[in-house]
């Protein structure tokens, strides 16, 4: 038996609703992208709402899986339990994890801001050859999206610190939120707070990259007209 995370008794139900959340949320932010990308023509802000697409397609994924992967446990929790596994529900991981690190890839691919597709192969090729060979993807997947996210929030802070934009701003504190959610869920194993205290990080990080896409995309509406 293998156990993924431990989720607090009371927080399950609300979890599943903030995964579900957090998809329509980072869906919301690809659209969001592709819209300023169809006024500016940037292509870093396209490649930036293909990446959340993914995202977006991989917590859709993930929160339907965790409806047939959460198991009770003793002393008032539930588990998501990786043990015996049916050929739909490995499926369903290994699909959440692709397109999860896809998305991250290619966020770290828009922060060059160069037009190399061999650049974009060579980070997801190895990026998903690490998860191929790991024994517990699920912690790697988490260690390696420590390292993107990690990565990514430097960039937009170089980047704040060169311009002192509040939007960068924005960015950079919301991605810097995506580091602490990720690192923390390495060691939800052992403490049911630390799932707890990722998901909320996360939905606040989403919401905090869409408020600010849309007040960029009002902007520049703005300016258009």
């Amino acid at each position: 038996m293998v156990n993924i995370y431990l989720i607090p008794e009371w927080f399950f139900g609300l979890d599943l609703g903030m995964e579900f959340l957090t998809a329509i949320i980072t869906i919301a932010i690809a659209i969001s992208a592709i819209k300023i990308y169809k006024m500016t023509g940037d292509a870093p802000i396209k490649r930036f709402g293909l990446g959340f697409l993914m995202i977006g397609i991989s917590f859709t994924i993930w929160a339907f899986a965790e409806l047939f992967l959460i198991k009770s446990l003793d002393n008032g929790f539930r588990g998501i339990i990786l043990e015996r596994l049916q050929d739909f529900q490995i499926l369903g991981i290994y699909a959440h994890i692709i397109f999860f690190i896809a998305g991250l890839v290619t966020l770290t691919y828009a922060t060059f801001k160069i037009n190399k597709d061999g650049v974009y192969y060579l980070l997801l090729g190895l990026s998903l050859l690490v998860m191929a060979v790991s024994l517990n993807k699920m912690i790697t997947m988490n260690i390696l999206s420590v390292f993107l996210l990690s990565f990514i929030a430097y960039h937009y802070f170089t980047e704040w610190r060169a311009n002192r934009n509040k939007n960068t701003c924005k960015i950079f504190v919301a991605f810097l939120l995506l580091v602490f959610s990720n690192l923390s869920l390495i060691f939800s194993d052992y403490s049911m707070y630390t799932y707890v205290i990722s998901h909320s990080l996360e939905v606040i990080a989403y919401l905090i990259m869409l408020q600010t896409l849309i007040c960029t995309l009002k902007h520049n509406g703005k300016k258009e007209k």
